[in-house]
């Protein structure tokens, strides 16, 4: 027969300390520690990091305290398991509140976008143009881009979001009254001609916005979207 390596020894050697091995394994393993000095210290330290009861009570009852061992082990198992499930579980009702809620792009129907005015706001300066819209939105977002820097004049992109949660499982009725409640059925491009700065000057350049887009925003990309003539929403006349 092959000598038995210290592998093989250290597979079993834990077994052999609680003395859950047979016979024939017992003979086997005390052969290899007579000649084995790194064996035999590791096999004291699992001995010292083992709870032995006193001499009296293991020679009295040793079945029972082997039974303790093996229970102690199984209750640190059932820890460990359970302390996973619950982070898995945690893990999982955050990814499905994140999806729920993750914004989406609203498209130009469900905007639900009904006319578009001009009107005078004290607030601010020149005159304001007004979208009115029924739709259910988390929020809504505009930007502008530049069509002439000669001409100064600039198109407004905007487009709405909702959510998976909004879309699905709020109701609606009481969203669009508390919409009307706070003026939030509508949106406002605050100024259809502003200053902004410019890099070619050395002042504030006024720009006058013409166009008005309803577009399409891919939150995937965060920030690229595209527009078309489709979704005309004001042009200037």
């Amino acid at each position: 027969m092959s000598k038995i390596t210290c592998d093989v020894i250290a597979d079993i050697l834990e077994l052999y300390a609680d003395e859950m091995v047979s016979n024939d394994t017992k003979s086997l393993v005390q052969e290899h520690l007579a000649a084995c000095p790194a064996c035999t210290e590791k096999l004291a330290l699992i001995k010292q990091s083992i709870s032995i009861p006193t001499l009296t009570k293991s020679k009295e009852n040793p079945l029972a305290n082997i039974l303790k061992r093996i229970k102690k082990r199984i209750k640190i198992k059932q820890l460990i398991l359970v302390t996973g499930s619950m982070v898995l579980v945690s893990l999982l009702v955050s990814y499905i509140y994140v999806s729920l809620n993750e914004p989406r792009n609203m498209t130009y129907e469900q905007a639900g976008i009904t006319n578009v005015e001009i009107i005078h706001d004290h607030h601010v300066w020149g005159e304001v143009l007004r979208i009115n819209f029924t739709g259910i939105s988390h929020g809504t977002y505009g930007q502008y881009v530049v069509i002439s820097e000669e001409e100064k004049t600039v198109e407004s992109h905007i487009f709405f979001y909702d959510s998976i949660w909004l879309r699905n499982f709020r109701d609606h009725d009481q969203i669009r009254a508390l919409q009307k409640e706070y003026g939030e059925e509508s949106y406002h491009i605050d100024q259809l001609t502003f200053n902004n700065w410019s890099e070619f000057h050395e002042d504030y350049v006024e720009y006058e916005v013409v166009r008005v887009y309803y577009c399409e925003f891919d939150f995937l990309r965060r920030g690229a979207h595209k527009c078309g003539d489709v979704n005309l929403v004001w042009e200037k006349g």
